[in-house]
This record gives C-alpha cells, structure tokens and sequence, in this order.
C-alpha cells in the first residue's frame, strides 16, 4: 500500500504563552502542500520483524528512532493486532525545515496501517495516537487547512483561502539547521496576540496585507542573515506573501503565475521546489 506524505506551511505562527510543564502554546495556520514523501507498506508473509529501508533525502538520527517507527510502536501498544510490516519511506521533503515532514510520515504510516489491515480506528483516535511523534502530526491525520492553538494539537479546519486555490508556491530550504529548540529559546511570547489569527485568516483583505507573520522570524532572521535575504529574494521575484515556515529552516512564497527562481539565484545546496499550490493530479490516496 502507497501513501503520499504531503509537506505543509505554516501561513502565520503566533507564540502566545508558555505553560508550566514547559511547553509553548501558539496559533497557527497549517496548509498541506504538493511536496511529498513517499511511504509503501506491505506485511509479507514469513516477515519476523520490522523491515524499514530508508531512501532519498538525508534524514540526521538513527533510523531506529524515526518517527514512522515510533507511531508503529504506540499503535501496538494499543493492543492493535499488527503484524511485522516492511516499510520503504523515499524522502523528498528535506529536514530541519519547519515543513512537517517526519510528522507527516508518521500520519501517513498510520492511515497506511489502518486501511491496510482494516483496523478501522477512526480519525480521533488515530490524531490521538499521532501526537506522541510531534504536536503537529495529528494535523496530518486530517490533512486539510487548519487552525492549530494550544500546543499546536487543538485543530479547527479552515476553508482554503480562494486566492490560494489558483496560486503558485516556491518552497527554498538553505543549508541551515535551526532546531526547534533553538528557536523557542531566542522567541518572546506574544499573549496579546491570542485570538488574532483567525480573524486575519477571514479578513476579506489579499493575504499579503492581512498583517498575518511569524514570531520566529524576528528571532532567527538577525541570527541567521540568509533566511531574511531569501524571503527578500522570493518579493522581489512578486512573490504576494512570503514567510518562515514554522521554525524554519524554509521558506516560501506564494504567486499569481508560475514562479521563476532558478539554483543559480540561491546559495549552494539550496533545495528548491516549484509547483501549483493545489495539487489537482494526485491519483494515489494521500
């Protein structure tokens, strides 16, 4: 069985408190996008044990510990009859990026698993089992615009903006790694901005004058030049709104027309990707 595991952005992220166990609570708009994993999933007969081959992409870490293999762990603990499974995962969303992709994989492996061995968990359940690979996998789970508050696991869906439903997307992603970690650190809460988000998501304003950023990038832009020139980069190209995604290291820009970067505008080893925002060919199940 072959699942897609779509890439997202973050189109505004807002931290707005900090709890007491340590984590932050934010708001934030996440959007899948056609930049994809590939995962296929088999249980052949006679198989002992996982079998997980890992292709593509570099991903830093022992494969052991990857997030496909954690969730897989959880949904046995669960009591879920699951036999041993050969996983192949092909990486095309790259790492460290703030585009969600090792949280997607792991959502992916999940409603892989459950149509493939008819376990029939329900989406809830499943969101609920996702979360122990991130706060941001359960939203893959569903896969459609949503508005994440809390620590980033309370979703509310929201309609696709109309202006992003014929635009075009450019994601580039330096050779920069910024952790999470790293990132929280050097970010201030903003608690005045609880609530804003949504009210800019349906302003009937264009989304680049919404007023609608992200925190992290005060943070990390005097720290980290090149992503302050890319996103300057990705403007001047007429990108209509261009952003952080996430915690970086990506970032994106939205466009009317095809956009027209090329490698040799970027620095070196710079991922780049190109594409219509809505992908409206994809003929294998997400």
């Amino acid at each position: 069985m072959i699942r897609f595991a779509s890439a997202k952005i973050n189109i505004g992220l807002y931290i707005t408190g900090l709890r007491p166990d340590g984590y932050h609570t934010i708001e934030s708009c996440l959007v899948p996008i056609p930049l994809y994993d590939i995962l296929e999933v088999t249980a052949p007969d006679g198989l002992t044990e996982d079998d997980f081959l890992l292709k593509g992409l570099p991903v830093k870490g022992d494969p052991s510990a990857n997030s496909v293999l954690k969730v897989l762990h959880a949904l046995r603990e669960r009591r879920y009859a699951v036999p041993p499974l050969r996983i192949e995962l092909i990486k095309q969303i790259p790492s460290e990026a703030g585009l969600g992709g090792g949280s997607s994989d792991a959502a992916a492996l999940l409603r892989a698993v459950n149509d493939l061995l008819h376990l029939d968990i329900a989406k809830p359940e499943l969101a609920e089992i996702a979360a122990v690979a991130g706060a941001d996998t359960p939203f893959f789970i569903y896969n459609g615009p949503m508005l994440a508050t809390g620590i980033g696991t309370d979703l509310e869906p929201l309609e696709l903006l109309p202006e992003l439903r014929d635009a075009y997307i450019a994601v580039v992603k330096p050779p920069i790694a910024v952790s999470t970690k790293e990132a929280y650190a050097l970010t201030e809460c903003n608690p005045a901005m609880k609530g804003i988000l949504k009210t800019q998501w349906n302003s009937p304003l264009p989304l680049g004058e919404r007023g609608i950023s992200n925190d992290f990038e005060a943070a990390l832009f005097p720290r980290y030049p090149l992503l302050a020139e890319l996103k300057q980069l990705l403007l001047r190209k007429g990108a209509f709104y261009a952003s952080l995604s996430g915690s970086g290291s990506a970032l994106y820009g939205l466009f009317k027309t095809p956009p027209t970067l090329t490698p040799s505008e970027l620095p070196e080893a710079c991922f780049l990707r190109q594409s219509p925002f809505v992908d409206r060919h994809h003929s294998i199940p997400l």
